[in-house]
């Protein structure tokens, strides 16, 4: 089952083995949440907030 979870020596062979694949997919996981309109909104309530 891949629940999107991978083990720490798992992903330390993949990152070295396979580096530009690993960049690839994490660049994309970073994108969609960075490029969100509604995470953004988020965090910038979030920002705001801790700010008081």
């Amino acid at each position: 089952m891949n629940d999107g979870h991978i083990e720490n020596d798992k992903l330390a062979w993949y990152a070295g083995n396979k580096t530009e694949k690993f960049v690839e997919q994490v660049t994309e996981k970073v994108n969609r949440i960075r490029k969100s309109p509604e995470l953004t909104q988020l965090l910038r309530e979030i920002n705001a907030t801790c700010k008081k």
